[in-house]
């Protein structure tokens, strides 16, 4: 566990066996609650976990148990991580399967409106894939009012092609979230003005959204932005003025050596 103070970031890692017992993974999320707890008290931090939780059996489309894994649903080592992600208001972000068909290698994060890109590559020397996240901040989005413009938020409402989105699929899963236990937890939280209730509404809604809307076109994503000279698109121009550059000095050199020589009227044609 550690802090990067200066982009306000926890960074967790961690690893849970296989048949690790309860009481044990208990212990592993309380401390890691008791520094989250420690460092949120004195500022707001962005937090990253990650690690190989070993949990096969969680359908993460679904946010549920897979009971054809051989397990029971609702399994007190999946609980537990449900109830500590809801705690912290924590997204997870890996997408692909990791090892076997199935993702046991995790990223929990409260702002996977950072989150670019997922992927997950086969390794010869293990059997677990290599997961990459790509993350990355927007300037842009902070000085909108200096720069002319926001930039949209790759993470958002305003991303999602809501109207061709699967209504079916969205209306079952806002069906089973229990509401009402969300609004008791956000009062034990101390919650007094309903805001942080109505914060997650927002938040699980935009979780389904995503989960069941297709994206949008965006004109201003970062990788599709103009390159620099002599990159990219404007490399082949770079290349000509340089040749002109170098053309033009040799014709110089010329007049100056050998005034006469015909190569001169011949470099200024081309």
């Amino acid at each position: 566990m550690g802090t990067l103070g200066s982009i306000n970031t926890i960074l967790i890692t961690l690893y849970r066996p296989p048949g690790t017992q309860d009481e044990m993974f208990r212990e592993l999320l309380a401390e890691i609650q008791q520094y989250l707890d420690n460092a949120m008290e004195r500022k707001h931090h962005d937090i990253y976990i990650m690690g190989d939780f070993n949990l096969p059996s969680i359908d993460w489309m679904s946010l549920a148990d897979d009971h054809s894994q051989g397990q029971v649903r609702g399994n007190v080592p999946t609980q537990r991580l449900f109830d500590f992600m809801g705690a912290n208001f924590l997204t997870q972000v890996v997408d692909v399967p990791t090892r076997e068909g199935k993702t046991l290698d995790l990223v929990l994060t409260n702002c996977p409106r950072y989150v670019h890109e997922v992927v997950s590559e086969k390794l010869p020397i293990s059997d677990h894939n290599m997961v990459s996240v790509t993350t990355g901040f927007d300037w842009r989005t902070a000085t909108s009012d200096r720069a002319g413009g926001v930039v949209p938020d790759p993470e958002s409402f305003a991303t999602l092609n809501c109207y061709d989105g699967d209504h079916e699929k969205m209306n079952s899963l806002l069906g089973e979230v229990n509401w009402k236990q969300l609004n008791d937890s956000c009062k034990e939280s101390g919650d007094d003005d309903g805001s942080m209730f109505m914060e997650l509404i927002r938040l699980t809604c935009l979780q389904i959204a995503l989960l069941t809307c297709p994206r949008k076109r965006l004109p201003d994503r970062p990788t599709n932005r103009a390159k620099p000279p002599g990159k990219g698109t404007n490399k082949k121009k770079e290349i000509l003025r340089r040749k002109k550059r170098k053309l033009k000095a040799r014709i110089r050199a010329l007049e100056a050596s050998d005034p006469t020589s015909p190569m001169i009227k011949t470099l200024s044609e081309n």
